[in-house]
């Protein structure tokens, strides 16, 4: 007999037969179900602990659920994002390099002003050229106004005025290269500082010295041959141009008062410089001015204005010149202009190309409306000389002026001597002898009629150092 599987008995059996041929069978059935129930039991401690857990799972899972809410409720809502962008720096004025006239127009404009409206000379430089890029003009017309009562008003002052002069002397030049032959000319010429002195001697070779230094073949040992050049000088003395003009305190009212100033700078100074410097008939007087270039240099009526004829004129200008380095040829602006319209029998326009470039078989073209239109000069500019300086310019308004020009004709004396008090010298009006010259001078004064006289002196000279260097046409005629 055997006996029943007792769970009391914590799984054991009581034998009764060794010999029970089912123990096998009944052993391995009472360890599974002793499996199973353990089994069971550990399921059964699982589901409390998991059910002890619930609440704060739960817990849990609401707050990711809001969380996640809230997230989508962001996603499908526009929103508004405001934001402020810096703004980007603005750009300065581009630097203006400086402007001779239009610093001398500010210090026309300032001290007319200053007598007008007793306006500080300062603060109407600060309104007249108040913008960035005028910041070297103004410096340099503040230089220029600061001075002493009776010192006239020079750009070779201390304070900033003698730093700028060079460099703002040529940028004048260039500002009246579009106007002024002689501005052309200068910048491809050689200029002379005067300095202190008077008078400048530039050294050349004298007339008939061609070749007086050429070199020999020597073999060894033998003697080099001892040559000398025969030297000569061409002087260039120190002369000025001058102008006085006068304004009215309407005038200077007007708002662009400045660029009318700038404006009658540029254009009488070129119109001045190149009537001086090309009109034949001006000749040298001593102390007084310089010869044009033109003044007796060899010269010839133009062959006509056919295209033929042209070419004949270039070709005796370009040959009258003897050895020319930088030859250029200067002519008035409607001449060059014409030029381009010369027509070939072919009907096409050969002249144009050259003209384009500025180079007329190898001559440089300089041209102004301010050359006389009737001739047309060749010179070399390798051989030009000259000594301009900036201006010189002082204003008053409580002075009596002689109204003389020199508008022909011409003021004359007509009586006394340089010890009676009528006339100082030839050509020279004072106001007590103003009545007698013939037409009688006007006399006026700046105070008595609430007007200002602004003086400019224009120190200027030139010189070309070989007369081979020049020649030139009359009676142009080409285009028309």
């Amino acid at each position: 007999m055997s006996t029943p599987f007792n769970p009391k008995n914590n799984g054991s059996f009581v034998v009764g037969n060794l010999y029970d041929p089912d123990y096998e069978k009944k052993a391995t059935k009472a360890l599974k179900e002793l499996a199973y129930r353990k089994a069971f039991d550990n399921a059964v401690k699982a589901v409390e602990q998991d059910v002890s857990d619930f609440p704060r799972l739960r817990s849990q899972m609401l707050e990711l659920t809001a969380e996640v809410q809230q997230l989508r409720r962001k996603h499908d809502r526009p929103i508004q994002v405001q934001s402020t962008l810096v703004q980007p720096a603005k750009p300065k004025d581009p630097m203006e390099g400086f402007r001779l006239s239009k610093a001398l127009a500010g210090v026309f404009v300032a001290q007319l002003r200053n007598h007008f409206f007793n306006e500080p000379t300062r603060k109407s430089l600060e309104k007249l050229l108040s913008k960035d890029n005028d910041k070297y003009n103004f410096h340099f017309a503040e230089a220029m106004l600061t001075k002493s009562a009776t010192d006239p008003l020079g750009t070779a002052l201390p304070g900033g005025g003698t730093e700028l002069v060079d460099t703002g002397l040529m940028a004048f030049w260039r500002s009246l290269q579009q106007r002024s032959a002689l501005a052309q000319l200068s910048s491809k010429g050689t200029a002379i500082p005067f300095g202190p002195h008077n008078s400048i001697s530039i050294p050349k070779r004298a007339p008939g010295d061609s070749g007086s230094m050429m070199p020999a073949w020597v073999s060894e040992h033998a003697t080099i041959p001892v040559k000398q050049a025969t030297l000569g000088t061409t002087t260039i003395n120190r002369f000025k141009l001058g102008v006085i003009t006068t304004a009215t305190r309407e005038l200077i009212k007007v708002s662009n008062a400045l660029g009318i100033f700038e404006d009658f700078i540029l254009d009488d100074l070129s119109q001045g410089f190149d009537s001086f410097l090309l009109d034949p008939s001006y000749a040298a007087i001593g102390g007084l001015r310089p010869a044009a270039i033109t003044n007796g240099a060899d010269n010839k009526a133009s062959a006509g204005k056919t295209l033929e004829n042209i070419l004949t004129d270039f070709t005796y200008l370009r040959t009258a010149m003897t050895n020319a380095r930088r030859p250029a040829i200067i002519m008035n602006t409607k001449r060059k202009n014409a030029l381009e319209m010369v027509i070939s029998a072919n009907g096409t326009f050969p002249l144009a190309p050259m003209v384009a470039a500025n180079n007329l078989w190898g001559m440089e073209l300089i041209h102004s409306p301010y050359v006389p239109e009737g001739v047309v000069t060749a010179v070399d500019a390798n051989a030009f000389y000259h000594g301009i300086e900036s201006p010189m310019i002082d204003t008053s308004g409580a002075v009596t002026l002689a109204m003389a020009d020199d508008m022909q004709p011409a003021p004359q004396m007509t009586g006394g001597s340089q010890t009676d008090g009528y006339v100082d010298e030839a050509g020279s009006i004072q106001i007590s002898d103003a009545a007698s010259t013939v037409p009688p001078t006007d006399v006026r004064s700046m105070f008595q009629t609430n007007s200002a006289a602004l003086r400019v002196v224009q120190p200027t000279s030139w010189a070309v150092v070989d007369a081979s260097s020049v020649a030139y046409l009359t009676s142009v005629t080409w285009g028309e």
